[in-house]
């Protein structure tokens, strides 16, 4: 899964790679960096409504159209079943966005340890795989979340983790952000496991384990 990630840029650092990779996208201000975002708070997303690109702050974790239940939220998305959910399959179809980040977090469930981990590419910044959906609270205010996209492990994530995020290459991100892009065969190629070559991981402190606690530490190397 993912539940935690960082986006270690500065707003300058953000702003070059978003405008070399998205053509006339007109830039938002954000609060940055942020080293321990975790799901309920607003993540940076690019999307494509048609006109083209655009980038804001989307709320983390995916609620229904409908909210009965404020609490309720789904912060993934498995890409294995998210044609067969009725909360998604929508969403798959018609509103699929990106989370930038560079650095996601995983606790080691595989040897019981929780030890938490954070893992980059080879690449200073990345695009996770996310659909969105805009939802009305009791109060008839518009509400806009996300869920983000999940698949089996690598070979280097299993070490720790079953599931990892889905980190489209450029190719996959323009599949995945293209909405003339509709059928299912198409939507599914982008759903393909990050290369262990690409990645590395370190282990952090358990400062992170709190969400709340939002300092620099949180991503500091442990010398093992």
């Amino acid at each position: 899964m993912c539940g935690r990630f960082t986006i270690n840029l500065t707003y300058d650092e953000l702003e070059k790679y978003v405008q070399s990779h998205y053509q006339n996208i007109e830039m938002r201000s954000f609060n940055l960096p942020r080293y321990n975002v975790a799901p309920g708070e607003d993540v940076i997303a690019i999307l494509n409504d048609g006109k083209g690109f655009r980038i804001g702050e989307i709320k983390w974790g995916f609620q229904p159209k409908i909210i009965q239940d404020e609490n309720f939220q789904m912060i993934n998305a498995r890409s294995e079943s998210v044609f067969e959910k009725s909360t998604f399959k929508e969403s798959i179809l018609l509103r699929r966005c990106v989370v930038v980040a560079d650095g996601f977090y995983e606790w080691d469930k595989k040897s019981g340890s929780r030890k938490p981990y954070l893992i980059h590419t080879n690449d200073k910044v990345f695009r996770m795989a996310a659909i969105w959906n805009v939802s009305i609270d009791k109060t008839g205010k518009k509400i806009f979340t996300l869920a983000i996209m999940t698949i089996d492990s690598n070979d280097m994530m299993h070490e720790i983790h079953d599931r990892m995020p889905v980190i489209l290459d450029d190719e996959s991100e323009r599949i995945w952000l293209n909405p003339k892009i509709m059928d299912i065969h198409s939507i599914q190629k982008v759903f393909k496991k990050y290369p262990s070559d690409l990645m590395f991981k370190h282990q952090v402190s358990n400062k992170v384990n709190n969400s709340k606690n939002k300092s620099v530490e949180v991503v500091e190397v442990i010398k093992l």
